[in-house]
């Protein structure tokens, strides 16, 4: 049988812009246990933008820092790996609305992925990604025409 499920538990305050701490067990296809846990910031910062309007103070930056431990639960496929069990930690920093960050490194993988949005109308995303075999993929095709 091959199935998936995870449960998680975050622990914060009801508000959105107050620290959270975010634990998760999940099997992968009957055959990977991962357990990860990730640490939420929020950051306000009382900067006038000359790109935003006059009502708008402040900037809020989102951080994220974590790490995932990733292991083989199938006897079969542990059996012929050397070193099956992984660990990668992993950080996100959004700037603004316009801006995201994000990289997860660990021993066997790297990825890192870049995220724009346009604040004018109509806005766009660009998104461009890569990982450890520095393979990039830009994504224009991701182009979002929408008003706000």
């Amino acid at each position: 049988m091959n199935w998936s499920c995870a449960l998680g538990y975050g622990v914060g305050s009801g508000s959105p812009l107050s620290p959270s701490f975010n634990f998760s067990l999940e099997l992968v296809k009957s055959s990977q246990f991962v357990a990860s846990f990730y640490q939420h910031m929020v950051v306000q910062r009382r900067v006038k933008n000359p790109l935003e309007e006059n009502t708008v103070v402040g900037i809020t930056n989102y951080i994220d820092f974590g790490f995932e431990l990733q292991t083989s639960v199938d006897d079969a496929i542990a059996a012929n790996s050397i070193s099956d069990s992984t660990f990668q930690i992993g950080a996100s920093w959004q700037a603004n609305k316009n801006f995201l960050l994000k990289a997860k490194v660990g021993p066997k993988s790297s990825t890192m992925a870049l995220a724009f949005k346009s604040w004018w109308k109509p806005s766009f995303t660009f998104n461009i990604s890569g990982d450890n075999r520095w393979i990039f993929f830009c994504n224009l095709a991701t182009l979002f025409l929408f008003c706000l």
